[in-house]
This record gives structure tokens, sequence and C-alpha cells, in this order.
């Protein structure tokens, strides 16, 4: 299970890895809930893009999953890359945007531009 906390912090995510996403928005008392599905079976670590979209890592699937929300909706994209098996963790380098990327028995980090 992984929980991070919005940066205006206004929203919590939490990741189960076999249930899925859930999003409490304070401000809009709204209540999020994105369960497994054949893209996205195993959510882990995750981090929020200067968007406001979170990215998550999904172990099974080997993608990270884009998620933008709405009041109404949240929209999932899934990118998968020959580059990442695994992926366990994930955070945004401040300084230049990239996203760093671990995976499960590895012992070095992918880095992705931000796009």
């Amino acid at each position: 299970m992984y929980i991070i906390v919005s940066n205006d912090v206004t929203q919590l995510h939490v990741t189960d890895g076999g249930k899925g996403l859930v999003t409490i928005d304070t401000r809009d008392e709204v209540h999020y809930s994105v369960p497994c599905t054949s893209d996205f079976s195993a959510p882990r670590g995750m981090c929020e893009n200067s968007r406001g979209e979170i990215i998550v890592c999904d172990i099974k699937s080997n993608a990270l999953v884009e998620m933008t929300f709405t009041k109404t909706e949240v929209k999932v994209t899934v990118k998968e890359s020959d580059r990442i098996t695994r992926p366990q963790a994930i955070c945004i380098r401040e300084t230049d945007g990239q996203i760093l990327v671990a995976c499960q028995n590895s012992d070095s980090l992918e880095i992705f531009n931000a796009s």
C-alpha cells in the first residue's frame, strides 16, 4: 500500500496492490475509486506531476498509468515501455521534470522525459 498527498494538500491518494486506487478530494468532497482491470492490475508507487495528474507504477503490466481527475471522472492512460520491468516506485525530479522509476529486483533507475 502506498499513500501520497497532492501538492496542494486537497487530495489523498492510496494504492492497494489488489484493489486499485482510491482518491479522496477534500475540497470538492468527492471520492474516486479506480478498480483493478486488465491494464491496471497491481498498482504500487505513485507521484503527482506539475499538472496535478497522478502517475502510478503497475507492477504486473510493466507500465506507468497516468490518471487525470475531474469532478465527474478519472481519465486513465497506460504508458508502456520496454525499459521497465515490474516498476515499484516513481518520483519526478523537480529540477528538470524528469520521471525516475525504480523496478523490482533492479539496482538502477530508469529516467524518462515527462511528456
